[in-house]
């Protein structure tokens, strides 16, 4: 059986590796002379924002809630789309939205459920090509 070249710095045996070229020193293996390839790349991280069931409010009660987001690399800018309950409010601490207030009720409504979508942006990580800059996720708050 043909012998395994022992480390880089052997010769190839010429029965185990004939397609050495003039014993370069490659190190062997059954199928032939081997090689390693070192290849560079870069992780695109994007920016997410948690999903998670809002908790429902009280009309003139205190509500406030913390969704957190996360892989920012500098301060997100954010937009609100759809319908949030009167009285509350939409901000950023640390690395959470912070919804809070006191909800307020529309008129003729005893009781009603809103859904909005909140989107974080980050330019940090916008640039050309594909890129993970935005994070939406959508919610909804029951008001009674």
């Amino acid at each position: 059986m043909p012998q395994r070249a022992q480390d880089s710095a052997s010769a190839c045996t010429r029965s185990f590796c004939d397609t050495c070229v003039a014993h370069r020193r490659a190190p062997c293996d059954k199928a032939g002379p081997t090689a390693s390839v070192t290849a560079n790349f870069t992780v695109n991280p994007h920016i997410f924002l948690t999903a998670q069931k809002l908790p429902n409010a009280r009309v003139g009660q205190a509500y406030d809630v913390l969704i957190p987001y996360g892989n920012a690399r500098g301060v997100p800018s954010f937009t609100v789309t759809g319908s949030i309950p009167p009285g509350l409010g939409v901000s950023l601490q640390g690395l959470n939205v912070r919804i809070s207030g006191r909800p307020s009720r529309m008129a003729g409504n005893s009781s009603a459920t809103y859904t909005f979508k909140i989107t974080l942006t980050d330019q940090a990580l916008c640039g050309p090509g594909p890129t993970n800059c935005s994070a939406g996720q959508t919610y909804s708050i029951a008001v009674s």
